[in-house]
């Protein structure tokens, strides 16, 4: 059973990232994959611990900063020292 303050952690983050207009969503998944990312939901193998779907999902987001931080290269490049 996952603690407490873990699950407060699971809860802000599914909220932020469906909040950025992306899905959450669980299905199996054949082995190796535990995660997908398809430019618009995020998909986690519902049978790996909870832990680890709380890494899976913040990486899963973190490949749509990817996607996007191409775009802003002119808004940063100014930025860089």
């Amino acid at each position: 059973m996952p603690s407490q303050p873990l699950v407060n952690i699971w809860i802000r983050i599914t909220s932020k990232i469906v909040k950025y207009g992306f899905a959450v969503e669980y299905r199996d998944l054949e082995p190796p994959r535990t995660g997908i990312f398809d430019g618009l939901r995020l998909t986690v193998d519902p049978d790996v611990d909870f832990e680890m779907q709380c890494f899976i999902l913040l990486h899963l987001f973190g490949h749509s900063v990817q996607w996007v931080a191409p775009s802003l290269a002119e808004k940063l490049g100014p930025k860089r020292s």
